[in-house]
């Protein structure tokens, strides 16, 4: 049997504030879009059967837009490709109650499409001979008092989780971990795995497909020589044999960091510019980030707003990164690891895409508000307690993200 593998599309995802002509932000078509494609290369493989792995959407409730746009594609792509489809929910369309309902549920009346969103309970497919045994987000905290074995009266046996297992992201990932003892094994044909967003193979019959497009709480931890890139799998259970398919997604480019210590303004500015000048094609279209570190606040004041004004409107989304000096014997986090902001950090991205009233210019805004932080921090708690604090509102904002 030849099987599509796919996950974590996070349709409905919004980004950033640049619209497409139609008024549609722009992120959230890109991802329509990746859907789309991922879609009409999936019907020209012509595959036996489909498997997504959870996350379709973004959120609990997507907008109509969204689940029409959604249906019209799938409808499509049954007219297309008459493999069924197997869907189980993640996190992110997971309703904290669950007789709230869950919204996958709307897509089984596309015919060939079938539905998990709650308890483990296998699919069987009598037309395949296969039974696909599904574990959706919501059925995770029961996984210990659960019996996960193949169906020795079928052909094909498959296994499709949307959690994190051990080892995945460091344990950061999300806050159930899975023992990989509990679902992997020789005995399945494949186990389709979804919720990490990187392409990553666990076991022979054994993957993580990653996502389709870049839409992480911070997608820059995905962004990198050597990380791999984002599409599905094509899994052949007789032969073993895998095939990645990658999708095409917009760029993003995380630049190497500026260390301004001792520089003055013009300087950093002169720095800054370079970098961005020293993107290949231009920043047109892409998503950049540039961090500078140890920059002082009285320093920060002093750069060319106008100019960064102007950098900044060249990308779809420049963001730049200015953090304050650091303490001695601060060492930046290992690349590997998931680097937690600060409230500063927090503010920066929230300005960028906060519609500011008419005659406000943005960096100044921003910077005053990066001063009441510092006013507020010094004057009510001392430094180490206000350094645990911001990990500890951290840990909080990216928990609440990934749950949403």
């Amino acid at each position: 049997m030849r099987l599509i593998h796919f996950a974590d599309v996070h349709l409905g995802y919004r980004a950033y504030h640049r619209l497409t002509p139609s008024g549609i932000n722009q992120r959230e078509q890109d991802v329509q879009d990746s859907f789309n494609r991922a879609l009409y290369d999936i019907a020209r493989l012509k595959p036996d059967l489909v498997l997504m792995a959870g996350d379709l959407f973004h959120s609990v409730r997507p907008s109509n837009l969204v689940l029409q746009r959604t249906f019209k594609a799938l409808m499509r792509f049954r007219q297309e490709c008459d493999a069924p489809v197997v869907m189980i929910a993640g996190n992110h369309e997971s309703p904290r109650s669950a007789e709230a309902g869950c919204i996958l549920r709307l897509f089984e009346n596309v015919p060939g499409v079938v539905v998990r969103d709650g308890r483990y309970e296998a699919v069987r497919l009598p037309e395949l001979n296969a039974a696909i045994f599904c574990l959706p987000h919501r059925s995770l905290g029961e996984l210990s008092n659960l019996q996960i074995e193949p169906d020795p009266d079928s052909r094909t046996n498959l296994l499709m989780l949307h959690g994190t297992l051990e080892g995945i992201g460091h344990n950061m990932y999300d806050g159930l971990t899975i023992h990989r003892s509990q679902v992997l094994g020789a005995g399945w044909d494949y186990i389709a795995c979804g919720h990490y967003h990187l392409h990553e193979k666990l076991a022979e019959n054994a993957y993580y497909c990653g996502s389709l497009e870049y839409t992480s709480f911070n997608p820059w931890e995905e962004v990198g020589k050597g990380r791999p890139p984002k599409g599905f799998i094509e899994y052949d259970t007789e032969t073993r044999q895998v095939t990645f398919h990658e999708s095409k997604v917009r760029a993003l480019r995380d630049l190497p960091p500026i260390h301004a210590d001792g520089l003055a303004a013009a300087e950093i500015m002169e720095r800054i510019q370079g970098a961005a000048e020293s993107v290949k094609g231009g920043l047109e279209d892409k998503v950049v980030r540039q961090v500078v570190w140890d920059v002082p606040r009285k320093v920060q004041v002093d750069l060319d707003h106008a100019k960064l004004r102007e950098i900044r409107s060249q990308a779809l989304h420049f963001d730049l990164s200015i953090r304050l000096p650091r303490p001695k014997g601060f060492a930046p986090a290992a690349p590997t690891q998931a680097v937690r902001r600060t409230l500063e950090q927090e503010w920066s991205d929230y300005v960028e895409g906060y519609a500011l009233p008419a005659g406000v210019e943005r960096e100044p805004f921003k910077t005053l508000g990066l001063e009441y932080l510092s006013q507020v921090s010094a004057e009510t708690v001392p430094t180490d307690a206000v350094e645990e604090n911001r990990e500890t509102s951290q840990a909080a904002l990216s928990l609440g993200s990934e749950n949403k």
